[in-house]
């Protein structure tokens, strides 16, 4: 699953279906299917307290779904991979990253801090703010 600031986007890996893929999901990269699904309340809701306890803004984190429906967290890599997550799900974890920095961004200008001046394009930031000597 990703979870970003506060959000838990959750996908299914059914590693256990394939012989090649019982120890390890990534042997069987070509092969298991990576499905979309959602967390239940209480497990996403502690994995938030994780995450803020740890002070992390986003993370990859790997658990694991007994059959009887017991859930077992496994670790969180800060820097895991996600991308090739998002594309089996319309951009979904794209769209989380835009909205928590968009949120950050307008805390920040909330807090009483002037807000850095707007530009139409990109070349006139860099005039801005490199003015000739």
């Amino acid at each position: 699953m990703v979870y970003v600031d506060g959000e838990s986007l959750a996908f299914k890996i059914d590693s256990q279906k394939y012989r090649l893929s019982t120890l390890d999901w990534r042997k069987g990269l070509d092969i298991v299917d990576f499905v979309p699904t959602t967390l239940p309340n209480a497990v996403a809701n502690k994995i938030n307290d994780f995450m803020k306890s740890l002070g992390l803004f986003a993370g990859s984190l790997d658990l694991i779904v007994k059959d009887c429906g017991e859930i077992y967290f496994l670790e969180c890599n800060q820097e895991g991979a996600w991308g090739w997550l998002d594309d089996l799900d319309d951009g979904r974890v794209t769209r989380a990253f835009a909205r928590a920095f968009i949120k950050r961004s307008l805390a920040l200008t909330n807090l009483g801090e002037t807000p850095a001046p707007r530009h139409e394009t990109a070349y006139e930031a860099m005039e801005t703010s490199n003015p000739p000597a």
